[in-house]
């Protein structure tokens, strides 16, 4: 048994070359397998996190000028906007005139996002 997870472990380790640590719990209490990336510090047991900005009267809205959010792998903005949507009621009003941005640059509701992502929701601003 533990010849054959020794070679699936190993398998994965060589098609994943940023895995750097693998520690086994007691075997009487079952194999458990422990995984560092060392590209972000992320164990493959932590979701991933983003952190959202707002600007201007979303951030009125909102009445915080950040959150970080733990979001699924593979979320898309798409996603983020939602749950924001149901946590905060008033802030889907002003979706259809929202700017987002990931990482400074302006984006689709498409991008999916990964860990460490920058999010900024800006409602547009005029003035001279």
């Amino acid at each position: 048994m533990f010849r054959n997870l020794y070679f699936e472990i190993h398998q994965y380790y060589i098609k994943c070359t940023h895995i750097i640590i693998l520690d086994f719990a007691d075997p009487r209490a079952g194999v458990k397998v422990y995984i560092q990336s060392r590209k972000n510090g992320m164990t493959m047991s932590e979701k991933p996190k983003v952190l959202v900005k707002f600007f201007a009267s979303a951030r009125d809205t909102v009445g915080e000028k950040d959150l970080k959010m733990e979001i699924k792998k593979n979320s898309k903005v798409e996603d983020v906007m939602e749950n924001l949507f149901e946590e905060y009621p008033d802030l889907q009003e002003m979706e259809d005139h929202l700017l987002i941005s990931v990482n400074k640059d302006r984006t689709g509701k498409d991008e999916i996002l990964k860990d460490g992502d920058e999010i900024a929701v800006m409602p547009p601003v005029t003035g001279g």
